[in-house]
C-alpha cells in the first residue's frame, strides 16, 4: 500500500489506524455503526475503505506521536470524515441485503408452519 503522496508507510501507524477504526464496530462506551456487523464481514469493509481512503489522501488518521501534545490533535478529522463518508456510501447495500436475508427466512418459516 504506498499513499500518493509519498508519505512512508509506517505499520505501526497502520496498526493504530486499525485500531481506531475497529472501535466503529462498537464497545463498552461507544455504540456501534448499525451497518458495520462483524459477522457479516465488518472488518474486511472498513479495512478495504481504509486502503482506499490511504492511498488517495497519503496520510493516517492517528498520530500517537501527537498524544502528549496539547496543542495538537492526534487524531486526523478530515481523514476520519471522509472514511465515515465512504463508508456511509455502502449502508443501503447493506441493509437491503439483510431486509432480502430476513424476507427469505421468514418465508422458509412460514412455509415450514403450513406443512404442521
Amino acid at each position: 500500500m504506498k499513499p500518493q503522496s509519498g508519505c512512508d508507510v509506517d505499520v505501526e501507524r497502520i496498526v493504530d489506524d486499525f485500531i481506531f477504526i475497529c472501535f466503529f464496530t462498537g464497545n463498552d462506551f461507544l455504540p456501534r455503526i448499525p451497518s458495520i456487523d462483524v459477522h457479516e464481514g465488518g472488518i474486511d469493509l472498513l479495512i478495504e475503505v481504509y486502503k482506499s481512503i490511504f492511498k488517495s489522501v497519503g496520510s493516517h488518521m492517528v498520530d500517537t506521536c501527537k498524544l502528549n501534545d496539547k496543542n495538537h490533535s492526534y487524531i486526523n478529522i478530515k481523514n476520519v470524515e471522509k472514511f465515515i463518508l465512504e463508508v456511509g456510501t455502502f449502508e443501503s447495500k447493506i441493509f437491503e441485503k439483510r431486509w432480502a436475508i430476513r424476507q427469505k427466512n421468514i418465508q422458509k418459516l412460514l412455509q415450514r408452519d403450513e406443512y404442521r
